[in-house]
Order: structure tokens, then sequence, then C-alpha cells
């Protein structure tokens, strides 16, 4: 009798959970869903003290694909100006600079 679930099992219930919670078009094109797919198996195969960084979460994904990100500004959004240094940004840390705000490790 198995009293485990496997690898894949464990990354179809969470593929089935996104899907089910998180409306189609906030998950991009089928290339996109690929990705995320791949990115979530990567995730569940890591060892007890494994990282998976932002980088590796979103490795493969295209903003292109993204119908709701058609509509964006990325220009006008003042956290873009924040980081490209030509403004200021409501949500960023008091004191804190472009290339320490961009460090993933």
């Amino acid at each position: 009798v198995e009293c485990y679930s496997n690898h894949q099992q464990v990354v179809s219930f969470i593929w089935a959970v996104i899907r089910s919670i998180i409306p189609s078009d906030l998950l991009g094109d089928c290339s996109n869903w690929r990705s995320l797919r791949s990115n979530i198996s990567k995730f569940v195969g890591l060892q007890r003290f494994g990282k998976f960084n932002i980088s590796q979460c979103l490795d493969g994904l295209e903003s292109s694909q993204f119908p709701f990100l058609s509509h964006v500004w990325f220009s006008n959004c003042l956290c873009y100006k924040f980081w490209v240094g030509i403004g200021t940004c409501n949500c960023a840390k008091n004191g804190s600079n472009k290339s320490s705000k961009l460090k993933t490790n």
C-alpha cells in the first residue's frame, strides 16, 4: 500500500489548485502555462534545503503573453521610475538603492 504521493501527483494537484483559484487571464497563454507548470515541478523537486529564487520562478514566462498587462505602461509606473533611478516609489524601503534591491541571493 502506497502512503505517499509521487512528484507528478503533487505537481498536478498544485497546478489544479492554481487554475481553480487564479483566473486564466492572469495565468497568460498556453506557453506560459507550460512554463509555470515546469517551474512548479522544479520547485516540488527541490531537496530539503534547496533554494528557489524569484528568477527561477519566473523562468520562461513572457510578459507579452499576459492580456491584462497589455494596457499597463511601465514607463509611467512609479515603481518603474524608482528602479531606473528617475524617481521615488512609496512602496520602496527608505534608504535602499537600485543595486541592493535587485539582489536575489
